[in-house]
């Protein structure tokens, strides 16, 4: 009691202690009696310290609490990081978040890179008919196999009501973009249950990075690159819905389009 007498005499003074104080604060302030008690009789002569550990209890708690808030600072700057770069409903990178990236992407060494633009076919129809919940239930559940569908290194993102996106970066071949719409289509074959089961289906534009836009900056070539995708995906709209078309820079006289083969510029999938 003659150690600890001048630390309770210091906490009711100073009204620190008391039942009226969250228990994790008052587990705090525990802390700082024995932490301090340990400084004290630790240090060479510690007995004549005695006079001296209220400031040092005292220096131990507001390091603490200082620790504590420096934590919560860092988790609250991360919670307002990630709700700045992720879309609020289905978690996904939005639009700013899948810029970035693209722009980060285009900056690193020369490689080709993929986007990937998709559009939920008919979407309007469930908002109107089931309501707006039943189509913020389907977007989530679209989200989820969207992400099931890409690669480890991709970026998956909702840059619009029903608009999704992916970046592919480190495209060895066309074949690896295709083979992530080919998996995200294959993915919406099963229903979803929107208070009894429901098929969507979507129309996708894949864009690949060409030699003609290297001498392009990175912000104009991932603008560019969007925008092809986005041109690719309205071809496929436009030819039925429900597939994925693969930008052709050719002029429309060209060769007809092909089906995917992983080889050729312009590619059709029907489902």
């Amino acid at each position: 009691m003659q150690i600890m007498g001048p630390l309770y005499t210091t906490l009711h003074q100073r009204n620190l202690y008391g039942r009226h104080l969250p228990a994790a604060l008052r587990t705090t302030l525990l802390a700082g009696v024995f932490a301090s008690m340990a400084v004290v009789l630790a240090a060479p002569g510690g007995s004549g310290l005695l006079e001296q550990l209220p400031s040092i209890f005292m220096m131990t708690i507001i390091l603490r609490v200082l620790a504590g808030c420096l934590h919560r600072l860092e988790s609250t700057r991360m919670q307002l990081h990630h709700r700045a770069n992720h879309d609020s409903l289905t978690e996904l990178a939005n639009r700013d978040m899948f810029t970035e990236a693209m722009f980060g992407a285009l900056t690193e060494p020369p490689r080709s890179i993929a986007a990937i633009f998709i559009d939920l076919d008919d979407f309007k129809g469930v908002n109107d008919t089931l309501g707006h919940a039943a189509g913020d239930k389907l977007l989530k559940e679209v989200a989820d196999r969207l992400r099931s569908s890409v690669r480890a290194t991709d970026v998956p993102a909702r840059i619009g009501g029903d608009e999704f996106a992916v970046l592919l970066r480190d495209v060895a071949d066309p074949s690896d973009a295709i083979a992530v719409a080919e998996r995200f289509l294959h993915s919406l074959q099963g229903p979803m249950d929107l208070d009894g089961p429901y098929r969507v289906t979507c129309s996708i534009g894949i864009a690949v990075t060409t030699e003609t836009t290297q001498l392009l900056t990175p912000g104009e070539r991932a603008e560019r690159l969007l925008q092809h995708a986005d041109a690719a995906m309205y071809q496929a709209k436009t030819a039925g819905k429900n597939q994925y078309r693969m930008f052709d820079p050719r002029p429309a006289s060209g060769p007809m389009p092909t089906t995917a083969t992983g080889d050729v510029t312009f590619a059709e999938a029907s489902r």
